[in-house]
């Protein structure tokens, strides 16, 4: 079984859409579990978003091309498959 990966994308408008809430529920639970390399943060501005912290590492998604934080997804994905 491949292990399960989330990829949040933050927005000013992350905390507004009800999938959001629903997704960061799941974040939660994972955080809580202790296997934080299971979510991968991806800013697309500097927007406060409640319940991420100035601690937690991000991809800026102004600085790296679609392509690159595609592959930056890849091989976090590929890591977390090779120690599955």
């Amino acid at each position: 079984m491949s292990p399960i990966m989330i990829v949040v994308f933050l927005c000013a408008e992350y905390a507004d859409k009800q999938w959001c809430g629903l997704e960061w529920r799941a974040i939660r639970d994972i955080i809580k579990s202790k296997e934080n390399e299971r979510i991968m943060f991806v800013r697309f501005d500097d927007a406060n978003v409640e319940g991420v912290f100035s601690i937690d590492g991000y991809i800026d998604a102004n600085k790296f091309t679609p392509a690159q934080v595609a592959d930056f997804i890849m091989e976090r994905l590929n890591v977390l498959t090779k120690n599955a």
